[in-house]
């Protein structure tokens, strides 16, 4: 009976064991397999982080990119409006030279036509017919000539100066309207600067 009852106490024992070592096992397993599900979490909240980083660098370079195209577009615009506002200086003071030497011109050529038509154009041709010797008929004759020849190039000068003036008071124009656009440009360049700026 006493080897019974040992053989009894032993195989509870054993039955103990064997049953406490596999729930030892089985809450092992699961306590692993949990920390391993928390480790690929916070894996992924990591990977989600870097993600995250990496979308934000790649706007920022985006961004400091466009700041710095802006910039320049800027700096160029500002040194346009500087040289085409230099142009326009320039061609205003040669465009009222012009005006001064074409008015000078028509005062000059008036003054001509105004004698001539006072004293008459025939008054140079009897001057010669009426010279005494050859040598005073070619004398005359040369300084007709030398008059005719004068408002001639007077005439010449004056039609080139009405041509120039037209050309710069075109060009003048076309100036005007570049600085116009310049401007235009350069306010909607430090707009976009500020909406940058602002974001």
């Amino acid at each position: 009976q006493n080897s019974f009852y040992m053989v009894f106490v032993v195989c509870d024992q054993l039955f103990a064991f064997v049953f406490f070592e596999q729930f030892a096992w089985d809450f092992l397993i699961c306590k692993v397999d949990a920390v391993e599900s928390e480790k690929q979490d916070a894996q992924k909240v990591v990977d989600d982080l870097q993600d995250q980083a990496d979308d934000l660098g790649a706007t920022y370079n985006s961004y400091n990119k466009r700041l710095q195209s802006v910039n320049k577009e800027i700096s160029d615009t500002e040194d346009a409006i500087a040289s085409t506002t230099a142009s326009i200086s320039q061609l205003e003071k040669e465009l009222e030279e012009a005006k001064e030497a074409e008015a000078e011109q028509y005062e000059g050529m008036k003054t001509r036509i105004q004698y001539m038509y006072e004293n008459g154009t025939q008054s140079l041709f009897v001057s010669l017919l009426e010279s005494g010797s050859m040598v005073e008929f070619l004398q005359k004759a040369e300084y007709v000539s030398a008059i005719t020849s004068y408002d001639r190039k007077m005439m010449n000068t004056y039609a080139k100066l009405q041509t120039s003036i037209q050309e710069k008071s075109a060009s003048l124009s076309e100036k005007k309207t570049e600085l116009s656009a310049y401007n235009d440009t350069l306010s909607a360049k430090q707009d976009e600067l500020d909406g940058l700026v602002n974001d």
